[in-house]
């Protein structure tokens, strides 16, 4: 398997850090970053929308070029900002401004609660020197984004989704978890944390999709 270049990857998040972008790294799945990442895969960064013109500015000044997205054209709802992809050599950038995710209906893309868009910038977690990045999700914020990510996005939980929310979970306040929950999951919010701590990821989408009590 041929893997991203480290040294750029850590360039990349140290200029971002020098240009004082505020950004959270999204997901770093099986410890990919910096040195494992497979030049078929991207990097998520969710990018504080007062910073847009910043980033975009700071990107095309570094040697990055802005390309088309590969998932095309796609529908975004609720005043949702498009994505923007980044390319330099063979690493890749997805970026997004808001954290969203797909209707089941036709796989519009739109953005969760606002409350939960504000949430994420109070409670991001830093990082210890020992990574290039400076911020991470809060750990109740990752859980909601890896769940809703899988039920919503990919239709399944994969291993590594499965991996990173156990991890997760061991360290979740499941009160503040609850709460943002119901923001996205409504009345099925107490099932989604039961099968959870019960890790009965097989049965989550098809009894989300059949509950009606909402």
């Amino acid at each position: 398997m041929e893997y991203c270049s480290e040294k750029e990857i850590v360039s990349l998040f140290d200029n971002l850090n020098e240009a004082g972008v505020n950004y959270i790294l999204l997901r770093n799945l099986d410890c990919e970053l910096p040195s494992k990442l497979s030049v078929n895969k991207d990097i998520d960064l969710l990018v504080n929308e007062s910073d847009e013109l910043k980033f975009e500015k700071h990107m095309i000044k570094n040697g990055w070029e802005k390309v088309k997205h590969p998932l095309g054209h796609f529908p975004y709802l609720y005043g949702l900002k498009p994505f923007k992809f980044y390319q330099k050599n063979k690493i890749k950038l997805d970026v997004c401004f808001q954290l969203a995710c797909r209707s089941l209906n036709k796989g519009e893309w739109f953005p969760l609660d606002m409350k939960i868009q504000l949430d994420l910038w109070l409670n991001k977690q830093f990082v210890d020197n020992k990574n290039p990045w400076n911020y991470i999700l809060s750990v109740e914020d990752e859980v909601l984004h890896l769940v809703t990510r899988s039920v919503f996005d990919k239709n399944r939980f994969t291993e590594p989704y499965i991996t990173r929310i156990e991890e997760l979970l061991n360290n979740v306040n499941f009160k503040i978890l609850s709460d943002k929950f119901e923001l996205v999951f409504f009345k099925y919010t107490a099932y989604m944390v039961n099968a959870l701590k019960s890790k009965d990821y097989n049965n989550i989408i098809v009894d989300y999709i059949k509950f009606k009590d909402y």
